[in-house]
């Protein structure tokens, strides 16, 4: 149980860089995400423990991203989007669907059924 903790934790920190990276602001971020400013700045200072590196530096337009942040942020960009895709469920469109469907079962429920499905 420690371990799934500490992977989620680390999993949270992660996407919590990603949205201070976008927006460039604790404060604005943690509207995004409904954390609290502290709780956001909590979260930076551990994910800057975790990757060892400041990650972002204030300046006056925002927070700015090191080298490391940067390479941290573009790998996030490809990555956050996949696994959204794969925890938000999709609408089935059976128009739009190109998998193989098999189907079976007794010959009278076949001879019934199947006729009206190949309609459609």
């Amino acid at each position: 149980m420690h371990n799934d903790q500490t992977a989620t934790s680390r999993f949270e920190l992660l996407i919590i860089f990603a949205v201070i990276a976008e927006e460039k602001s604790a404060t604005k971020a943690s509207a995004r995400i409904l954390l609290s400013q502290p709780a956001v700045s909590r979260a930076l200072q551990r994910a800057r423990s975790m990757f060892q590196d400041e990650l972002v530096i204030r300046s006056a337009s925002g927070f700015e991203l090191t080298l490391r942040g940067r390479k941290i942020l573009q790998e996030l960009e490809q990555l956050l989007p996949k696994i959204e895709g794969l925890v938000v469920q999709s609408a089935f469109d059976p128009k739009k669907e190109r998998s193989h469907f098999r189907i079976s079962g007794p010959d009278n429920v076949c001879m019934a059924l199947l006729p009206h499905l190949c309609r459609r």
